[in-house]
C-alpha cells in the first residue's frame, strides 16, 4: 500500500492522543503488508470497507 503523507497520521496522533497508537499500530501493519487483493487486506483488518468513486479505488 501507498501512504502518501505519514507526516500527516503523526501530526494527527500528537494532537488526539487517544488514538495515537491506533494510528501507529495501523501504520507499522500496513507499511509492511504485502497484499495482493482486497481478501488480503479483509484478513488482516477485519471491517475494511471498499469503494470505487470515479474510477478511483478506497479503502
Amino acid at each position: 500500500m501507498r501512504i502518501i503523507a505519514h507526516r500527516t497520521i503523526s501530526e494527527y496522533g500528537k494532537q488526539h492522543s487517544v488514538v495515537k497508537t491506533a494510528l501507529n499500530s495501523w501504520y507499522k501493519t500496513t507499511k509492511l503488508a504485502k497484499w495482493k487483493n482486497f481478501q488480503d487486506i479483509k484478513s488482516t483488518f477485519n471491517s475494511v470497507m471498499f469503494s470505487i468513486l470515479k474510477g478511483t479505488i478506497i479503502v
